[in-house]
């Protein structure tokens, strides 16, 4: 379909901020059929990739109707994905440490795209390994980007410190740290 076999890579999902904001022409029918399917496969890549979570929440925003914008931005993800199939993540564990770590780090972008809402987006560590993420469009309207960054510090200190009570509840100690930016 997209014929990546081939392709060169690229080191990131996204490009440059300097085209958002731009309108392409609509896709034909064809491409149209070819985008949707795509990105539902994103989608279901997400979960193990967290590195593609915010490109592929941008690209499902414009599932009703893609553009040529749209369709250019599908083809550098899945050049990003063929370029980065070997990527590996380990874990490792250590039962004698009398404390694990679990650190949250949370950030937001301001209204990027012309809309009024910001986006936020977080990363749960255990002991420096990814355990959850997510990226997701705030349903508030901030005012100032340190209020976008406030809305993603309190959506994202809610983990941490449910996982911290589960643990306690199970006897182990975690030591919880939320992180941001700002």
């Amino acid at each position: 379909m997209f014929r990546l076999e081939t392709c060169r890579s690229v080191v990131s999902p996204a490009e440059n901020v300097s085209d958002h904001g731009t309108k392409g022409e609509s896709l034909a029918d064809q491409q149209v059929s070819q985008y949707r399917p795509a990105v539902g496969k994103l989608m279901w890549l997400i979960h193990e990739r967290a590195d593609l979570a915010y490109m592929v929440k941008e690209l499902a925003r414009n599932l009703r109707e893609p553009t040529t914008v749209e369709w250019g931005r599908l083809k550098r993800c899945l050049r990003y994905v063929r370029g980065t199939t070997n990527a590996e993540q380990h874990l490792t564990y250590n039962p004698q440490e009398s404390e694990t770590l679990l650190q949250f780090m949370v950030d937001a972008n301001w209204a990027r795209d012309g809309g009024r809402k910001s986006t936020s987006g977080g990363v749960l560590f255990l002991q420096g390994f990814p355990l959850e993420h997510w990226s997701k469009t705030q349903a508030n309207i901030a005012l100032s980007s340190g209020e976008a960054e406030l809305y993603a510090m309190n959506s994202g200190g809610v983990e941490p410190r449910r996982l911290t009570n589960v643990c306690a509840e199970l006897g182990q100690t975690l030591v919880g740290m939320l992180l941001c930016d700002s």
